[in-house]
């Protein structure tokens, strides 16, 4: 199952949206639970996302103002994933 937006404050709805859509393509239709957080300062230029996923897998990024495309942000999530199953021993 993608994962599941739990809580993004990200004042655009359209920002919101194409956000919360690279951050579950960067997941994936891998299994298990995935919950998300994005969370947007009021005061400052940057997204920080944090997912939880099954095996108590945890991936945290903030997202500069330079790192906020549809891609990096897919791509970031996605390899960020892989490297915490590979710390996990490929689990999943």
């Amino acid at each position: 199952m993608p994962g599941i937006i739990v809580s993004n404050n990200i004042p655009s709805p359209e920002a919101r949206e194409v956000v919360n859509g690279a951050v579950r393509e960067g997941i994936g239709a891998r299994a298990g639970d995935w919950k998300v957080i994005v969370y947007q300062p009021e005061d400052y230029p940057a997204i920080a996302v944090r997912i939880q996923g099954p095996d108590e897998l945890r991936f945290n990024w903030t997202f500069l103002a330079g790192e906020q495309s549809t891609e990096f942000i897919r791509d970031r999530v996605a390899k960020g994933i892989i490297g915490c199953l590979t710390l996990q021993g490929g689990r999943r």
